[in-house]
């Protein structure tokens, strides 16, 4: 089973003398899953414009305050090259509900089971029925094999942040 995503954009920085010229690149990318279960539902996208795939439970657990809990996705992936999985949690369970998921990185040479892990961050139960929406994916392109790694004496000068540090851009 295959799913073709077309959703993957990014931005590309193409520099023509003293100016950057962003653009948007988009394409359409194949992302292969294999269904360990035949009732496995595929990562999906609630609306036409989310950026974030919407991963459901396959079972039904009562996950214990302040506890947390690894979810099988009863999926292997495989992601084209140059391109990153990252499974963040939902907002609405965070905010509504104190539950949080651990952040999960899958590499395109990655193939198999992933699984996101689910934080009760309250002194409630929380209960998670088959189906319900625990996670979200978001592919992502990388370059970070075309990275190069210098140690210098000195960063430049940044005159918009000067010595504020971190946190600088938070306004009171």
């Amino acid at each position: 089973m295959s799913v073709v995503l077309n959703k993957l954009s990014y931005m590309v920085l193409v520099y023509l003398g003293k100016k950057f010229i962003y653009s948007f690149c988009y394409y359409i990318m194949k992302i292969k899953f294999v269904r360990l279960s035949e009732e496995v539902v595929l990562p999906s996208f609630k609306r036409k414009w989310d950026a974030w795939m919407d991963i459901r439970s396959m079972e039904k657990l009562t996950l214990k305050a302040w506890d947390s809990y690894q979810f099988r996705t009863w999926l292997q992936i495989e992601l084209p090259a140059w391109t990153v999985w990252l499974i963040n949690g939902r907002s609405w369970l965070a905010v509504k509900h104190w539950i949080d998921t651990i952040w999960n990185v899958i590499d395109e040479n990655y193939r198999w089971e992933f699984s996101c892990i689910l934080v009760n961050n309250w002194s409630k139960d929380f209960e998670v029925n088959v189906w319900d929406r625990i996670a979200q994916l978001l592919v992502m392109p990388i370059f970070s094999n075309n990275l190069t790694i210098e140690e210098a004496l000195e960063l430049s000068e940044n005159e918009d942040r000067w010595d504020a540090g971190f946190g600088s851009s938070w306004v009171a």
